[in-house]
């Protein structure tokens, strides 16, 4: 594969083409429709050494020399692997640090790899990206490649709970199909009824909807696995605010308190506990 489409990517004119450098020998699981086709590759690589040749002019010699170094290293590296982490040395090197970079970097290591840590790697750098996201579309288009990583994942480790719950914070919190993502989470609690974040997802979903009595029951059984979980205890007040119980609200409160070490935190709280006990007694 020629360095010439290596530098083109790292000095900024393509990052779709220098993705498509590294492609998977073999389909992934779910293949991405993305990805350029060899034709408009080619068509791109006609005036290659043209626009190189510009651009390597435009960056000072220091960045010139620190590119020749890693191309070096580019030439004698052995695997697909090598040469991502070299190219995306050489991306930050030129461009600083991306989340969207990052992301598809690692998608590329993962259909390359094709393991469960691997395609697990892709789905939290898509999610982490994806909350970022500054407009709808980039976010949808994140969300999307989250869910894929994730459900690769699962089908190389289907009883993986860790990767079932990702699943279902893509559904609920980036693309807002909350019936989904509650789906999963029923079916993980339905196999271990105290797993802790399931039910704090579902109890605080439930206090969304208004379901204040499942609410409770599941912060109750977070607490009944964890006694110092302190965002169970919270949300445990805040569900007992909404159900009109003001002492054991003030109560839930007070313990989830007593478990953050952070003093602004404890101003919040106490103004919190203040609002709900003047609201109680009409002043």
């Amino acid at each position: 594969m020629g360095i010439s489409r290596l530098i083109l990517a790292v000095v900024g004119i393509g990052l779709t083409i220098a993705l498509f450098v590294f492609g998977p020998t073999k389909e992934p699981i779910n293949s991405d429709e993305n990805v350029l086709s060899e034709e408009s590759i080619a068509e791109t690589q006609i005036s290659l050494d043209e626009l190189i040749a510009k651009k390597r002019k435009e960056i000072p010699d220091s960045l010139n020399n620190a590119i020749a170094s890693l191309e070096s290293d580019f030439r004698a590296s052995r695997s697909k692997i090598e040469r991502l982490e070299l190219l995306n040395r050489q991306f930050e090197l030129v461009h600083g640090r991306s989340e969207e970079w990052s992301a598809l970097l690692y998608l590329q290591m993962a259909e390359i790899e094709e393991t469960p840590i691997a395609w697990d790697n892709a789905g939290d750098q898509f999610a982490k990206t994806m909350f970022e996201s500054k407009t709808p579309e980039l976010k949808n288009f994140m969300a999307n490649k989250a869910l894929e990583s994730y459900e690769n994942a699962l089908v190389l480790a289907p009883d993986s709970t860790s990767y079932k719950l990702k699943k279902a914070s893509v559904y609920l919190d980036g693309m807002n199909k909350v019936m989904d993502g509650v789906q999963i989470l029923l079916q993980i609690v339905e196999n271990e009824p105290l797993n802790i974040d399931a039910n704090l997802i579902l109890g605080r979903y439930g206090l969304i909807s208004g379901q204040i009595q499942k609410a409770i029951s599941r912060f109750e059984l977070v607490l009944e696995a964890d006694d110092r979980n302190s965002e169970a205890y919270f949300y445990l007040g805040e569900a007992y605010q909404q159900a009109g119980d003001v002492e054991a609200a003030v109560r839930n409160f007070e313990n989830c308190k007593k478990l953050v070490d952070e003093p602004g935190f404890h101003k919040e709280i106490d103004k919190l506990i203040e609002s709900i006990t003047n609201a109680a007694d009409g002043s």
